[in-house]
């Protein structure tokens, strides 16, 4: 959303910049951590899983207009 406001404001040129960096971090360095964080941890997935919000909370208007568009879910 934030790459497609820059591109409708005419700032392509450091859009696609910040993009380019961001999936170069990624794929360089944040997923390695990700990796890594998941084989050492101490609990289960379930558990996770369980202490998880499994909605958008009630203040967030414009994600649920989002999600009501692509999924029909309100």
């Amino acid at each position: 959303l934030i790459f497609g406001n820059a591109i409708k404001n005419k700032s392509l040129s450091p859009a696609l910049k910040g993009f380019l960096a961001s999936i170069w971090y990624f794929w360089t360095s944040a997923l390695w951590q990700r990796f890594d964080i998941q084989r050492r941890r101490k609990v289960s997935a379930d558990y996770i899983w369980s202490i998880l919000y499994h909605d958008l909370p009630p203040e967030q208007t414009g994600m649920r207009k989002f999600r009501r568009l692509f999924t029909g879910k309100d």
